[in-house]
């Protein structure tokens, strides 16, 4: 299997376990230093540089407990050489308020001496806004 192989399925593997929230094989192939950069509003709950699985797990937790994570899709995992590229789409419910939004997302993901070493997300985040805002 050519490495670009092998590292779209140990990216795929840790995105299928994200969809079953099966946190223990989520972490399992990521770098202990990952780095997981979520650009954003500062007022979003995800925003920032994470370091450490530590950090990524209390980012997660931040943002459970705001919003409520109803759906999660994976649409396509492609790759060259090092870095995978995630498409995937979401629709979460703002636990204060009900109301529900959809996110599209593509996460540029950079696979190092096979571990997940950087997740760099690119999300729109306009309508979770203004569903944070109650608009």
């Amino acid at each position: 299997m050519s490495r670009e192989s092998v590292n779209r399925e140990i990216v795929a593997s840790a995105y299928d376990a994200l969809v079953s929230q099966d946190d223990d094989a989520f972490l399992d192939p990521l770098a202990p230093d990952i780095e997981w950069i979520v650009p954003g509003p500062p007022d979003h709950p995800a925003t920032g540089t994470h370091h450490g699985k530590d950090a990524l797990l209390k980012m997660f937790g931040r943002f459970g407990t705001v919003a409520e994570l109803l759906h999660i899709e994976i649409e396509q995992v492609v790759g060259d050489g090092d870095v995978i590229v995630v498409l995937g789409r979401e629709r979460w419910r703002v636990r204060e308020s009900g109301r529900e939004f959809e996110t599209i997302w593509s996460n540029a993901v950079l696979v190092e001496d096979g571990l997940i070493s950087r997740v760099t997300v690119c999300a729109d985040t306009h309508d979770e806004m203004a569903a944070y805002a109650g608009r």
